[in-house]
């Protein structure tokens, strides 16, 4: 196919005048576009919103924590950055075909365009990079994996959550949040006789780093829903799971890890876990408060969605009963 020009003008086009300064965006414009970015990496204005992405921009060091903001709202967990001259002249990795740069300020001049180490792939003789900045989440391959991912793909929305996989910067695995509700994907409810489809609101946003391998997915989202369902992000029926966002940190940490642990150990009981997914219950330190109860039911939850089976549907309230 050649190549084609994208016209300067096309039918429906909203007008504008290149050679005009005025037609350009003005600084508030520019401000209020950043600002939009940020509130949309803070989700809805929590503080551990806004710690984390403090502690992504703190260790992003060899860049202005101006620049290493820039980074993490074009490609959150982006952390080993450089320009593709430097990636293959002293690393020998050049630019996967098709990667969107991240856009960065240069002193003294406008722009300057880097690619996080997930955009790139190793010449010849390119030396080995430690795993824990090509690919920290590293897994082997886990037995039925494809099942599993297919499986929840069709349970999860019926629970009210989106997944959506993403292609992000080597230090994110995963993420979950809670949505507006405003929104709505169609979701099959029925399969015989003949498929239903039925439009269903979206509660919970879970994003998975799209360049994880299909193991490394399923863990990550099993992670994930570990959090939706124990309730650490909320509820919008009590009757499935209980709001509980109130868990400190580190209790929901142990408990969404103990979800991903259970799911990946009934797939597969040689499974290596990440240390992202295994970090806070292998530190041997006294445990605190955690409702293993609750953990049993939300890794079941998973599990049964794994497996290709519809959640668990509260029953409909008769009219006149009490809630």
């Amino acid at each position: 196919m050649t190549r084609q020009e994208l016209p300067l003008q096309w039918p429906g086009q909203l007008p504008f005048d290149e050679d005009d300064p005025a037609a350009g965006p003005t600084l508030e414009e520019a401000k209020a576009s950043i600002q939009y970015l940020i509130d949309q990496a803070l989700d809805h204005g929590s503080s551990k919103d806004l710690v984390d992405m403090l502690r992504q921009v703190a260790r992003f060091k060899q860049y202005s924590p101006t620049n290493a903001m820039y980074a993490q709202l074009q490609m959150p967990g982006a952390r080993y950055v450089l320009p593709p001259q430097t990636w293959e002249q002293r690393y020998r990795r050049r630019i996967v075909p098709g990667a969107q740069p991240i856009v960065i300020l240069r002193p003294f001049a406008p722009l300057m365009f880097v690619y996080d180490v997930t955009q790139t792939e190793p010449l010849e003789d390119a030396p080995t990079l430690p795993g824990a900045i090509e690919a920290p989440y590293r897994m082997p391959a886990m037995v039925g994996v494809d099942q599993a991912l297919e499986g929840i793909g069709r349970g999860a929305p019926r629970d009210f959550v989106r997944v959506s996989y993403v292609p992000q910067g080597s230090q994110q695995a995963g993420c979950a949040m809670p949505a507006d509700g405003e929104q709505a994907q169609s979701v099959q409810v029925k399969w015989r006789p003949k498929p239903v489809v039925e439009a269903v609101p979206v509660h919970y946003d879970i994003v998975v780093n799209g360049h994880l391998s299909p193991t490394e997915r399923l863990v990550t989202l099993a992670h994930e829903l570990g959090h939706v369902y124990c309730g650490h992000i909320g509820t919008q029926d009590e009757r499935r799971w209980p709001r509980r966002v109130s868990v400190s940190t580190e209790s929901a940490e142990i408990e969404a890890e103990a979800v991903a642990l259970l799911v990946a150990e009934r797939l597969d009981q040689h499974v290596q876990m990440p240390p992202h997914l295994y970090q806070y219950v292998q530190r041997g330190l006294p445990l605190p408060m955690v409702d293993v109860q609750r953990v049993m039911t939300a890794a079941g939850r998973v599990l049964t969605i794994a497996d290709g089976r519809p959640p668990p549907v509260p029953a409909e309230r008769k009219p006149g009963t009490q809630r």
